[in-house]
C-alpha cells in the first residue's frame, strides 16, 4: 500500500471550464432575491469554496439564512440549466488524454472539489470518465476548502500516504488545502487564480498546460 500514488484533481478551473455558467446562474439567483448580480472578476476569486461561503462573501450584509437561500436558488437554477441542455463544461486541452494516461499508468485518481456531487457525476458521465476516479470528495461529504478534509478522506479511502499524494488545482484554496493536509501540490495557470497567487499559497510546482503534468509528477516521485 505504501507504493500507491494518489492524484487528487479539482474540477472547475482545473479539469473543465465552467466559469460562464457559474456567472449566469449566480446573476439570476441574485436578481431573484432583489440583489445586484456579482461581477465575473469577483466570482472568479471565490469559485472553489463551498457555495454558502461564497454567498457570505458576495452578500456580506445579509444574515446566514439568506446565504443559504441564495445558495439553494443558485443550485435550483443550475439544475434547470443542466436539464435544459444549457450547461456545457468543456475540458481543458489534453485533459482527457492526460487523465486517462495517468490511470493507465497505475496512478490512483481522485477528485476534491467545491462542486456538488450531482455536478461531478454529470461531468464524469459527459466526458467519459466513468471508473477513473477511485475517490470523489465534494461538499456533500467533506468539509470545504481550504480545510484538509477532502484530501484526508481521499487518502483514507484509497490507502495512500501523505508522501504519495498530490493535489492539482487552479485556486489558492486548493494549494492551501494541500498545505494543510501535508501533501505536495501542483498549481495550474489556466484556471481562476493567477500563478503568482498559487505560488504564494504554497504551490510546490506550477504548470501551464495539461501535458506538463506528467513530467512534474515524475519529478515529484522520481
Amino acid at each position: 500500500m505504501n507504493d500507491l500514488r494518489l492524484i487528487m484533481f479539482d474540477c472547475d478551473g482545473t479539469l473543465v471550464n465552467a466559469l460562464h455558467h457559474h456567472v449566469t446562474a449566480m446573476g439570476e439567483a441574485f436578481r431573484h432575491h432583489g440583489r445586484e448580480a456579482p461581477g465575473e472578476d469577483r466570482l472568479r476569486q471565490l469559485i472553489g469554496l463551498n457555495l454558502e461561503v461564497i454567498m457570505s462573501y458576495l452578500a456580506p450584509d445579509a444574515p446566514e439564512t439568506h446565504h443559504h437561500d441564495l445558495a439553494e436558488t443558485y443550485r435550483r437554477i443550475y439544475r434547470r440549466m443542466r436539464a435544459d441542455g444549457q450547461i456545457d463544461e468543456p475540458l481543458y486541452p489534453s485533459a482527457k488524454d492526460v487523465v486517462q494516461g495517468l490511470a493507465d499508468q497505475g496512478y490512483v485518481l481522485g477528485i476534491a472539489t467545491g462542486k456538488g456531487r450531482p455536478g461531478v457525476d454529470h461531468l464524469i458521465e459527459a466526458h467519459g470518465f466513468q471508473g477513473l476516479f477511485s475517490t470523489i470528495q465534494t461538499p456533500n461529504n467533506a468539509p470545504g476548502k481550504p480545510h484538509p478534509g477532502m484530501i484526508e478522506q481521499g487518502m483514507a479511502e484509497t490507502g495512500a500516504t501523505r508522501e504519495n499524494t498530490v493535489m492539482i488545482g487552479d485556486t489558492t484554496f486548493d494549494m492551501e488545502m494541500a498545505v494543510n493536509a501535508g501533501v505536495a501540490s501542483i498549481g495550474v495557470s489556466w484556471g481562476f487564480h493567477p500563478a503568482d497567487a498559487l505560488k504564494q499559497a504554497g504551490a510546490a510546482h506550477l504548470v501551464d498546460h495539461f501535458d506538463d503534468l506528467v513530467p512534474v509528477l515524475d519529478k515529484i516521485w522520481g
